[in-house]
């Protein structure tokens, strides 16, 4: 017989998790996003900050809309405060706590007001956004159709007849969001690296261009990686196999990025062909999310 000792753990940490998650939610968004600091938003000049923001009410929208249409249909109840609550979580504290390759959102964003370093910030908290929601997209058919026969399954449905769920969970969610997350720091760190120090040119030099392209990276990134985290979770074999088939179009958003950003540092047009290629790798994330 198989061994539900595992899978007890997951269950069992379900409440512990949920209170925990909506204590560091919360403490994020006090921490954060402070409602007195709202009004800098009209007291000064500083679109960085708004856009900051709008970044957050986008996650929220983009989250219901996963929640709701895409994600398995067992999280009811308090499974979608539980799964907002980690979302909000890891988006939070994953793009905001530390700082962006040398860049802090409350010291360059909020008190120097630079706008490049704010559309760093606000694209890896896309890129974290999609990440998150891609893990999160998918049904638990672990124990449904050919499945079902399993050891585990047949245990699980010994005391839970009737119903669908098998051995997925919140620990599926959170172990594929990390490999996105690790993969989306990752070819950010290395397209500045590569690509002529953008992230000390955002930082620095406040050069849009270079904060626009490290965006468009971190969001591609997150749109890819979270593409392949999606997708129905059949087992840790086949959801492995089948994130390892998907994932392989990452690989060109930093080398296209890095020779883009060396190619055009110190350049008359390279604003214009920076931002060009910014649009196009997010373009080309998009449909990779889209129509695979």
């Amino acid at each position: 017989m198989a061994d539900l000792a595992g899978m007890s753990f997951v269950w069992g940490m379900e409440t512990p998790l949920l209170l925990v998650s909506l204590a560091l939610a919360a403490l994020g968004l006090w921490r954060f996003f402070p409602a007195a600091r709202n009004r800098l938003v009209i007291a000064r000049p500083n679109p960085g900050l708004g856009l900051t923001r709008f970044v957050l009410v986008l996650a929220a929208a983009w989250f219901t809309v996963v929640l709701t249409a895409f994600s398995d249909e067992n999280i009811v109840g308090k499974y979608v405060v539980l799964y907002a609550a980690l979302a909000f979580t890891c988006l939070m504290w994953g793009a905001f706590w530390r700082p962006v390759l040398g860049i802090w959102s409350n010291a360059d964003v909020v008190e120097r007001g630079n706008l490049a370093a704010a559309l760093v910030i606000a694209g890896f908290a896309l890129g974290t956004m999609f990440a998150f929601g891609g893990a999160l997209t998918g049904e638990d058919a672990s124990c449904r159709g050919e499945f079902a026969a399993r050891d585990v399954c047949q245990q699980i449905r010994s005391f839970s007849p009737g119903e669908t769920y098998g051995t997925g969970g919140w620990h599926v969610v959170l172990v594929f969001f990390l490999l996105a997350y690790l993969e989306l720091r990752a070819n950010m760190a290395l397209v500045s690296r590569l690509g002529g120090g953008l992230a000390d040119q955002a930082r620095l030099d406040r050069d849009p261009s270079a904060g626009a392209l490290l965006a468009a990276v971190a969001i591609a990134s997150g749109l890819i990686s979270g593409r392949a985290a999606a997708g129905d979770f059949a087992g840790w074999g086949p959801a492995f196999a089948d994130y390892g088939s998907r994932i392989w179009p990452i690989l060109l958003v930093p080398a296209v990025a890095a020779l883009v950003g060396f190619l055009t540092t110190d350049r008359a047009r390279g604003p214009l062909v920076r931002g060009i290629t910014a649009v196009l790798l997010v373009a080309g994330a998009g449909a990779v999310y889209i129509f695979t």
